[in-house]
């Protein structure tokens, strides 16, 4: 028994690299992986019938595009644009970051790939596949790019590993233009950025650079902590000294930070200080609207829009230091304190052990401090 014949079939063209299907052609590889349901590719080529019944639909698009036409799609772009062109370690090379990412291809590194694909063969036969991701940013032979960019910063493309470079070109693909000349540029300027940080960058300008030479730890969140805090601090003194070291930074973005705030609340008490120490931690009761805001400001979250509820008795702010810096968040209820939020800057989560003091610190607060009454009371 023969297979059903579609109206439209699916025509590969490797000589002008297009599939074409129906009269829809296709210039740019599609290679994500969508479930025979999703009509997003079919509606380009046959108009969606008016229909609310989804075996209906599925009938139609089966009979005008032949069945399994989502997998058959995608897997004529991968031949086309990956499998048939260059070697699988060339190919992996093209996948997108993360930890969900990297299953995934770039349709914009593939393309790119394809459009410098005799350079990228040299490369392969010559087993240099660390310099293929400059190849794509670039768009261009080793040769040019040294010329392009110097020989030291060529020599510190060629030094790398080739997860370090496809790293950097996968930074660049997020954080740049596309097909503008920012990828060139912040392939060069992402060079001196330790590998760690590369995942945090969402943006390359000023204060992500600043950011990624002061980070005190060689991850995304790092990254992110630091580059708020250069951020706010040029937003607030205005230039940054060159010569400043991350600790300088903090110290005078604090001092401007609190001067803005005094003008704003109050840094009148409205409760008894508190102190609670356990497991290299220390938890102090902030006491007044202005320790609460300089809290939020500083680490970044909204606690600070809690301080009418402290005021009140109703909540309670702790700031704790220590092994791990983090903000706690306490409602107050006839059974005593309870823990409502546990972040560390920027909202990100904290350690196991942070979480478990903060309960600690709960506890020994409804067992000290039943009710925050309000000074002068």
């Amino acid at each position: 028994m023969s297979k059903p014949t579609a109206i439209h079939e699916i025509i590969e063209d490797p000589a002008t690299m297009t599939i074409t299907v129906g009269a829809k052609v296709f210039d740019r590889p599609f290679l994500a992986h969508i479930p025979e349901w999703e009509t997003r590719i079919k509606e380009q080529i046959v108009d969606r019938p008016m229909t609310g019944d989804v075996k209906a639909l599925n009938a139609f698009y089966c009979a005008q595009l032949g069945p399994k036409f989502n997998r058959r799609f995608q897997a004529a772009n991968f031949y086309m644009w990956i499998g048939n062109r260059m070697s699988r370690i060339t190919g992996n090379l093209l996948r997108k970051s993360g930890a969900v990412g990297w299953r995934l291809y770039s349709p914009e590194l593939v393309y790119r790939a394809n459009q410098v694909l005799p350079y990228i063969k040299e490369a392969e036969v010559d087993g240099l596949y660390h310099l293929i991701p400059a190849i794509v940013v670039f768009q261009a032979s080793p040769s040019a790019i040294r010329r392009e960019i110097g020989p030291a910063a060529w020599r510190r493309i060629a030094h790398n590993s080739r997860t370090r470079n496809m790293r950097i070109m996968q930074t660049v693909e997020k954080v740049s233009v596309a097909n503008g000349v920012e990828w060139k540029d912040n392939f060069v300027k992402l060079l001196e950025v330790r590998s760690g940080l590369l995942g945090g960058f969402m943006w390359l300008d000023e204060n992500a650079l600043d950011a990624a030479r002061l980070a005190p730890r060689s991850n995304a969140r790092s990254l992110l902590e630091t580059t708020h805090i250069i951020r706010d601090a040029r937003r607030m003194i205005g230039q940054i000294n060159p010569s400043w070291g991350l600790a300088r930074i903090k110290r005078e973005h604090d001092a401007a930070m609190l001067e803005s705030r005094l003008k704003v609340f109050s840094a009148e008490d409205f409760t008894q200080p508190w102190v609670f120490d356990a497991d290299g931690l220390q938890a102090n009761l902030l006491t007044s609207p202005l320790a609460i805001n300089v809290e939020g400001d500083t680490q970044h979250h909204c606690v600070g829009s809690y301080w009418r509820d402290a005021s009140r008795g109703s909540y309670a702010v702790l700031k704790v230091d220590g092994k791990e810096r983090a903000t706690v968040g306490m409602w107050h209820s006839p059974d005593g304190w309870s823990v409502d939020q546990v972040y560390a800057a920027c909202n990100a989560p904290v350690t196991d052990a942070c979480r478990a003091f903060a309960f600690k610190a709960a506890k020994q607060l409804t067992a000290d401090r039943p009710t925050l009454t309000p000074t002068g009371a």
